[in-house]
């Protein structure tokens, strides 16, 4: 036999509310509702999308709907186009700070020597 009072108190069967209420450790017994046998109401699981860039229809899952705007192809032109973009803007804040770099060692007189 088990001694530890927890173990017993899990081991009685409750059948009345007030009981459950005072012993929370003890689950509650399934209690069969006339809602479940009700047919329920799905929503869809998927969505069909329109494409923003070239129109075709697209079928996503409902939870990617709000970040989902192209399709495939169009999503991968997109991203590689922002890249592009990204690398431009760099390498001209890179020129444009080179140049700024060499104005201030000619106008103060300093020469680097490699």
């Amino acid at each position: 036999m088990d001694t530890n009072p927890r173990a017993a108190s899990t081991m009685k069967e409750v059948t009345t509310k007030e009981a459950m209420i005072k012993s929370p450790m003890i689950k509650s017994p399934m209690i069969k509702s006339p809602m479940i046998k009700s047919p329920m109401i799905k929503s869809p699981t998927t969505v069909e999308i329109v494409c923003v860039d070239c129109g075709i229809k697209r079928t996503i899952n409902k939870g990617e709907a709000f970040q989902v705007k192209r399709c495939v192809v169009c999503q991968e032109l997109h991203r590689k186009q922002l890249r592009r973009e990204y690398r431009k803007g760099r390498t001209a804040s890179l020129r444009e700070r080179i140049k700024q770099l060499e104005g201030l060692l000619i106008k103060n007189n300093i020469e680097i020597t490699t």
